[in-house]
């Protein structure tokens, strides 16, 4: 199982090294949820895990684009909650925000499904 599972990280890690879309800020940002989206699906991410994926996800965005961002965001160790509550003073920083916090159950499922049905195809395999 363990070796599957590091077989599908560096699967992962190689479809993102070569989507065109996906930008380095971003590989690092997805990283720390893969492994649980693979092996548990979303609903074993902690809401905090997700809020700070969101804000990473957020960031990104922010920086590719240009645009200052509030620099409590940059310590989420620290200030989770005042990262947040600086978002939600600005529609476009929360609309951000929210929108990347709503994906990350399908940024989860969409990149647990190819690795799920090799998985299953493999047993199946095996059992015949």
């Amino acid at each position: 199982m363990l070796l599957l599972l590091l077989f599908i990280q560096l699967t992962i890690a190689i479809k993102l090294l070569d989507s065109s879309v996906a930008s380095v800020c971003v590989q690092k940002s997805l990283q720390p949820i893969l492994p649980a989206c693979l092996s548990q699906g979303i609903e074993s991410l902690d809401p905090n895990l997700r809020k700070i994926l969101a804000i990473k996800l957020a960031l990104c965005e922010f920086q590719n684009a240009g645009i200052l961002y509030p620099s409590a965001c940059n310590h989420l160790d620290e200030e989770l909650e005042l990262c947040i509550e600086n978002l939600e003073k600005s529609p476009q920083y929360w609309t951000t925000f929210s929108g990347y916090y709503r994906e990350i159950q399908t940024i989860c499922y969409e990149e647990s499904l190819p690795y799920q049905k090799d998985h299953v195809i493999s047993l199946f395999n095996n059992i015949t």
